[in-house]
């Protein structure tokens, strides 16, 4: 997932209420509306299509390949994006991801990581972890 760093609290516990709030959006739901998302986060999606493409919303390809391992299942709230890549490409999904929160000045939370690790961007322009803890089940 990838946020706006002023969104959630900077505490571990906080986080992750502000997190299941999140996820649970639109009666228990996500929209697949990019729209909603705030510019800086529909400046990363943007990027993110590119090689990831949608599986629903507006943006789906014409040319959509069901079968193509690249598909991800992107979630849009005001304040996150919620994202669901394929095992195959979960590396490199996660590499780009990543880079590119930092990149529009994100946070990035690993919410599928052993240590379900938040990233914040600093004043400084380092990408840093800002807490981390045990895995977490997510029924999004």
């Amino acid at each position: 997932m990838v946020f706006e760093p002023g969104a959630p609290p900077s505490d571990r516990d906080g986080f992750l209420t502000w997190f299941f709030r999140t996820v649970r959006l639109q009666d228990g739901h996500l929209t697949t509306d990019p729209s909603i998302a705030s510019s800086a986060l529909r400046a990363w999606y943007r990027d993110m299509k590119t090689v990831y493409s949608p599986v629903s919303g507006p943006d789906v390809p014409a040319d959509f390949a069901g079968d193509d391992e690249r598909n991800t299942d992107y979630r849009f709230a005001e304040s996150a994006i919620f994202a669901r890549f394929g095992w195959e490409v979960s590396r490199k999904a996660y590499r780009k991801a990543m880079k590119l929160a930092h990149f529009h000045g994100l946070g990035f939370f690993d919410a599928s990581g052993d240590n379900a690790a938040v990233w914040t961007p600093t004043s400084d322009d380092r990408f840093v972890i800002s807490h981390r803890g045990e895995k977490i089940a997510i029924e999004a």
